[in-house]
């Protein structure tokens, strides 16, 4: 699991990053993951106590699909990781968002990437004269798939929500990113995984004793 962290970057710079760092062609399910976290340093979070979970979790999907196939397999292992980490920081979960400090609003996507790989160094290794040159497969090379998945984690300061001028002050923001394998068992546990490792690169996220 490779971690980023940094605070001056916005969520959607973190997504970016990600993408960026993200392996092009085939990978070791668990090698793929990435975690990054970005947050407010000028705000207190030690002055905060309580908390809000939503029962469901956000699914980000194409505007142009009317009917989106929706798994929702992972929905409850992505809000009980949130409610236990938050849990173990000090703060106390209510159900009125009106009446906590803080708001948690977690989205999940996927995408798919494809490609093709050739194997260029076979041919350095068996034609030794012909060192550096590499040929040209019309046929193609190895062709590789895999969907990997985001987990992207709002924490919203909801004493500075502003309807009128519809702003949402979010103080924090943890993201994680991975390949999906048909493994449920094993997604599930990269995605506590990742879940944990937010929170443990996040020490100031602490409710006061």
């Amino acid at each position: 699991m490779k971690v980023l962290s940094s605070k001056c970057f916005v969520g959607c710079v973190l997504l970016a990053i990600l993408g960026g760092c993200y392996p092009k062609g085939p990978i070791y399910y668990s090698d793929s993951d990435l975690v990054a976290t970005n947050y407010d340093n000028g705000f207190d979070y030690t002055a905060q106590s309580t908390y809000a979970l939503p029962d469901s979790v956000v699914h980000v999907v194409d505007p142009d699909e009317r009917d989106p196939d929706i798994d929702r397999t992972y929905d409850q292992t992505i809000l009980d990781r949130l409610e236990s980490n938050m849990d173990a920081r000090g703060y106390t979960r209510v159900d009125d968002p009106f009446e906590a400090d803080f708001i948690l609003q977690p989205y999940v996507w996927s995408a798919t990437s494809t490609g093709i790989i050739y194997d260029y160094g076979y041919w350095d290794w068996y034609y030794p004269p012909y060192g550096g040159w590499y040929p040209y497969y019309p046929w193609g090379g190895y062709v590789y798939s895999y969907t990997y998945g985001t987990v992207l984690v709002d924490i919203v300061d909801k004493e500075g929500i502003d309807l009128e001028e519809e702003f949402i002050p979010v103080v924090w923001t943890g993201a994680l990113n991975g390949a999906l394998s048909e493994n449920v068992s094993d997604v599930r546990n990269r995605i506590r995984d990742g879940i944990d490792q937010c929170f443990e690169q996040s020490p100031y996220l602490t409710a006061a004793e």
